[in-house]
C-alpha cells in the first residue's frame, strides 16, 4: 500500500472516530438543556486543544518553575499583627 494510501485511510477512520465521539458528546450534553449547536462548539474546541495537545506530545509541555521559599515567623510577614 502505498504512503498516500494509508493517510487517506487514516484520515477516513479519524474523521469517523471524532464524528462518533461528537455525536456522543453531544448526547450526553443533552440533558442539561444545551442547544445542539452550543454542544457542538463545546466539543470542537475541547477536541482541537487536546489534538494539538497529543499532536505536539509531552515535549512541548510548559515548565513550571518552583522555587523554595524562606520560613519566616508569621509576625514578620503578617501586616496584621498585634
Amino acid at each position: 500500500m502505498h504512503l498516500s494510501e494509508r493517510g487517506y485511510e487514516v484520515r477516513r477512520r479519524g474523521s469517523r472516530y471524532s464524528q462518533g465521539l461528537g455525536h456522543a458528546f453531544v448526547e450526553l450534553l443533552a440533558p442539561l438543556g444545551l442547544s445542539d449547536a452550543a454542544a457542538w462548539a463545546c466539543f470542537d474546541t475541547v477536541f482541537a486543544a487536546v489534538i494539538l495537545r497529543v499532536a505536539s506530545g509531552p515535549a512541548s509541555r510548559p515548565r513550571i518553575r518552583r522555587t523554595r521559599t524562606r520560613s519566616s515567623p508569621a509576625s514578620a510577614t503578617s501586616p496584621c499583627t498585634t
